[in-house]
């Protein structure tokens, strides 16, 4: 019935302030409210009511609060309600079927009052939506003149589950039957239950002014239904079937015709089926049906005019939004940077969707399509209005602000609900979540931090305006607040199309300015293009020393790396361990290699010889020298002493002639626990004696190998007793640099060399390293360090 006349944003904001001004003043004195209704040749036992937004109007219950009758045609009540209270009120015989009628033989609209005062309010019926006769609706030729409101028959139909085909005759007797609405929406508290298949009857007296003339006859549905008309077959609608697997539902978008009968008591009888019923309650469609009928002449002229209204709504709303979308989707493909395109892109597609899927949902046929395009259309409201403020934030904001994550909250929690609950009146929110985003907008403009300032901004506010301007007609079109001027209601497709066409001049805008810049741009190139070729040359000649720097370094970097490669090649990989020695050697390599060396040999009498040196320089020609050496110290470690053999490797390196490669050397022949040692060019010996508790530095001073010809190499000779410890390195420890330009010197080295005295030769060359590691503190490591360290252990198992 006339239920969604009680929705209306007046009696919301009315009810809204009236809450807060009995909030402030509990006192508010009343008013007195004197309503008159005079009706026009009203029948003998003639009733008024009064309902309307108040409980004192008894909240659209039509049939409770009745007036006075005072005068044949006069009714009249006198209520009392809160001063500033807002009534939204109607008049009505008892039924939704009894609404008052204007002199046009029009539904009056909701009347509505904002009470200051005492007031007299008088109202003249001309007559009532509908005749009843013995509880029977009278059709009559005046019900159903062409000003006249559609006949909607959805009420009053008399309703038994189950099947049976004698229920379509004229004559049988369904008095016990209950009477329900066919929306088939009934709640658990209804006595009337659906099991997927039942029969309606509907009851009416046709006037003498109707007989031999034909209605028509349209049937709005979700389910397959047959219309019986006194009990002859007159139209099927879909398969109703024998079971779920034979049922295939269809809607009817054609309207048809019904030839009045020449009697008065008739019936319509309609068989009704709705596998499907219980799914479209919970997405919230009705899964019943309801027929409507309407003068045929008045029909036809509609349907003319409604198919080329809509035709050009659909093409006109549907595809200037789908060119844009392809326009700018390619936009973005071309310049993903652009992401504006991409955001406007999609908010057209909402846009598109909005108004396709709008009228879909009116003339497709299948219930599932018409389910489908309900929840497509819902969907693209949101997609619309979210993918338009991300447009905004992309052409305003150097970077998407944080509170765009709260706008696509509530476009996924609209976005759901829109899609699974498409007819639970979402317009509201929908109409809520826009609000926000103008209000977005609007505050936007007073922000002026991480802002573009693009220029011709203003064309796309113009195009927002337009677009908020019809949105609110639409708002108001939808809560009946003010009347549309032609046959179709949508009109925020107009805001739409201005929308789109403001962007499309923005961007047109944006590219002239562009081309203006460019033309400025190449000015001040030509004024350049000279300082710029010099630049280039410049460039180019710097270029080519960077490449020809470039490879010398790989060249070097390849031969430091060949050196390195050379350089442990020539270390020992395994080395004889007696049981009265703990050795253990360490090499750190420099990051421009160095020629540091050491090695241990042993014979058959196990003998060791321990060797550690220093070649000068870097690189590979270090590495010749080293490889020699080590050569030459295994040709002669068993013929020789160490000061021996120190003496014929210095006149081969003489004899070689090679300028400026030198090379230190210390040689350790170990027998048993006695020591002979000779050394050339290399750092003291440090040798720490158990028996005295102290370090001793054991220093030979001679040149080193290959500085000059007939050299005599001191030796020394030592005994090690048990706990005695010796330890060899080279000057890249001593001379270790920190970043204050510090060397590490022999007093550090000592300090810790006694510090650990306890450890093993492991663990104290581990000590060496940590403390020179932490003394240059990640500065360059210019030269090797080597260390070698033998402890004396006595006879172990």
């Amino acid at each position: 019935m006339h239920k969604n006349l009680t929705i209306s944003i007046i009696p919301l904001v009315a009810l809204f302030f009236s809450l807060v001004t009995s909030c402030v003043n509990n006192d508010a004195p009343f008013h007195k409210i004197k309503f008159n209704v005079i009706v026009y040749n009203p029948v003998e036992n003639q009733k008024v009511f009064i309902t309307g937004n108040k409980p004192e109007l008894a909240d659209w219950n039509p049939s409770k609060i009745q007036l006075d009758r005072v005068s044949d045609s006069l009714f009249s009540k006198t209520l009392k309600f809160k001063r500033g209270t807002s009534l939204v009120f109607k008049i009505t015989a008892g039924s939704w079927w009894l609404e008052a009628l204007d002199s046009n033989e029009n539904l009056f609209n909701n009347f509505t009052l904002d009470l200051n005062k005492d007031t007299t309010v008088t109202i003249i019926v001309y007559g009532w939506k509908n005749t009843f006769i013995d509880e029977k609706v009278v059709f009559n030729e005046k019900r159903f003149r062409p000003n006249r409101e559609y006949f909607v028959l959805d009420d009053l139909w008399k309703y038994h589950s189950g099947d049976n085909h004698e229920w379509s005759a004229e004559n049988f007797d369904d008095s016990n039957w209950q009477i329900v609405n066919s929306y088939i929406n009934w709640d658990d508290s209804s006595h009337a239950k659906w099991n997927n298949i039942g029969w309606f009857r509907f009851h009416f007296i046709a006037d003498t002014s109707l007989w031999n003339k034909s209605l028509a006859l349209l049937t709005n549905q979700l389910g397959a239904s047959q219309i019986y008309y006194n009990g002859k077959l007159l139209y099927s609608n879909g398969v109703i079937g024998n079971s779920k697997a034979e049922f295939n539902p269809s809607q009817v978008r054609i309207w048809k015709t019904l030839k009045i009968e020449p009697k008065f008591n008739q019936v319509l009888a309609v068989r009704y089926a709705n596998y499907n019923w219980k799914e479209q309650k919970k997405m919230g469609f009705a899964p019943g049906f309801t027929i409507y009928f309407k003068d045929i002449n008045t029909i036809f002229q509609q349907i003319s005019e409604n198919t080329r209204g809509t035709s050009y709504h659909q093409m006109v709303f549907t595809l200037i939004p789908l060119i844009l979308f392809f326009l700018h989707i390619f936009i973005f493909i071309f310049n993903p940077k652009q992401k504006e395109n991409l955001f406007y892109a999609i908010c057209l597609l909402g846009f598109a969707g909005i108004t396709y899927f709008g009228i879909e949902k009116m003339i497709a046929i299948s219930p599932k399509l018409i389910i489908l395009d309900f929840q497509l259309n819902g969907l693209s409201v949101p997609v619309a209005i979210f993918f338009g403020i991300m447009t905004f934030f992309s052409l305003e904001y150097q970077k998407i602000p944080l509170r765009a994550i709260f706008y696509f909250l509530l476009f996924i929690i609209l976005s759901f609900l829109n899609f699974f609950y498409p007819l639970s009146n979402l317009s509201t929110f929908n109409y809520i979540y826009f609000g926000i985003i103008v209000v977005e907008v609007l505050i936007s403009n007073f922000i002026k931090k991480g802002k573009k300032n693009p220029k011709g901004g203003w064309i796309v506010v113009f195009g927002l305006v337009v677009l908020i301007f019809f949105v609110t007609i639409q708002i108001l079109l939808d809560y009946a607040i003010i009347q549309s001027l032609t046959e179709n209601n949508q009109v925020f497709g107009y805001g739409m199309v201005g929308f789109a066409l403001s962007m499309s001049l923005f961007l047109s805008y944006n590219f002239s300015q562009t081309n203006k810049n460019l033309e400025s741009q190449l000015k001040k190139v030509k004024e350049l293009s000279e300082k710029t070729i010099e630049q280039e040359r410049l460039a180019s000649k710097l270029e080519m020393e960077r490449r020809i720097m470039e490879n010398e370094n790989n060249r070097k970097t390849l031969e430091l790396e060949n050196a390195k490669k050379l350089q442990l090649s020539l270390l020992p990989k395994d080395f004889p361990e007696p049981d009265n020695l703990d050795i253990a050697f360490y090499m750190s390599t420099a990051s421009e290699v160095g020629g540091d060396y050491y090695d241990i040999l042993s014979d058959d009498s196990n003998q060791i010889m321990i060797a550690i040196g220093d070649a000068t320089g870097h690189g590979v020609s270090a590495g010749i020298i080293v490889s020699i050496v080590k050569g030459l110290i295994h040709q002669f470690r068993t013929d020789f002493d160490p000061s021996e053999i120190l003496r014929k490797i210095n006149d081969v390196l003489i004899s070689m002639k090679i300028s400026n490669v030198y090379m230190g050397l210390t040689l350790l022949k170990i027998n048993n626990f006695q020591v002979i040692l000779s050394s050339g060019g290399m750092p003291p010996v440090l040798l720490y004696k158990k028996n005295g508790n102290q370090i001793q530095d054991i220093i030979i001073k001679r040149m080193p190998l290959g500085a000059t010809n007939r050299l005599d190499f001191e030796e020394q000779s030592l005994i090690l007793n048990h706990g005695d410890i010796l330890l060899l390195f080279s000057d890249g420890i001593s001379e270790l640099f920190n970043a204050d330009r510090e060397m590490f010197d022999y007093t550090r080295i000592k300090e810790v060399f006694y510090e650990n005295i306890d450890k093993s030769s492991y663990e104290l060359i581990n000590k060496l390293k940590n403390a020179a590691n932490k003394w240059r503190d990640g500065t360059d490591q210019l030269d090797d360090m080597t260390l070698v360290v033998v402890k004396c252990l006595d006879k172990i198992n």
